[in-house]
């Protein structure tokens, strides 16, 4: 069947080398279940990024979890009880940031001088949190709108060979990952 998606490997792959060039020496991954194509390509892309800057793969450094609210909370403080909790966070979707945030905020931690967070979906409330997510931003409507031309023609008749469009996200850059900037104002 025909199918509209984003590059995930790409985009985390991204998200997580913008953290290493943050100053983040410990990055770990909020990862979504592994047996479906958005959480292996996201994990594949942040395990890149680690390989592309010379880092070894540390287990204790990524933490799964259900692509909900809860098992983000339950995934964060996983990390964050580690006897060497990371310095910088990717979480694979939105609704596992939210838990993330909820058990970032209890630690007491401060984002980005504790720990510096990036995460998947531009959402309204990424902005409205303080201080703002830094994000990988996906084509939504674009998506939506392939995705219903892609439809409209099937349901028109045409029998060509299913169609498997891949479009690009953008890393949009906020205050949560932002460490550079503060070292050099002497935060």
């Amino acid at each position: 069947m025909d199918s509209v998606t984003v590059d995930n490997y790409q985009a985390a792959r991204k998200a997580a080398q913008h953290l290493i060039d943050q100053g983040c020496r410990r990055v770990a991954i909020v990862a979504g279940p592994v047996q479906t194509t958005t959480g292996a390509s996201r994990l594949a892309g942040y395990r890149a990024a680690l390989r592309a800057a010379g880092r070894a793969a540390d287990p204790s450094l990524v933490a799964y979890a259900d692509f909900r609210t809860e098992g983000g909370y339950a995934a964060t403080r996983q990390l964050l009880r580690q006897r060497q909790p990371p310095d910088g966070l990717l979480f694979a979707n939105n609704l596992m940031t939210v838990g993330g945030l909820q058990a970032i905020a209890e630690a007491g931690l401060d984002i980005p001088g504790d720990i510096a967070v990036v995460a998947f979906d531009d959402d309204l409330w990424t902005t409205a949190v303080t201080p703002p997510l830094t994000v990988v931003a996906q084509p939504t409507y674009q998506i939506g709108q392939t995705a219903a031309q892609l439809l409209l023609r099937r349901v028109d008749g045409e029998k060509s060979p299913p169609r498997h469009v891949v479009l690009r996200s953008e890393l949009i850059v906020r205050a949560s990952s932002q460490r550079r900037a503060e070292r050099s104002q002497g935060g």
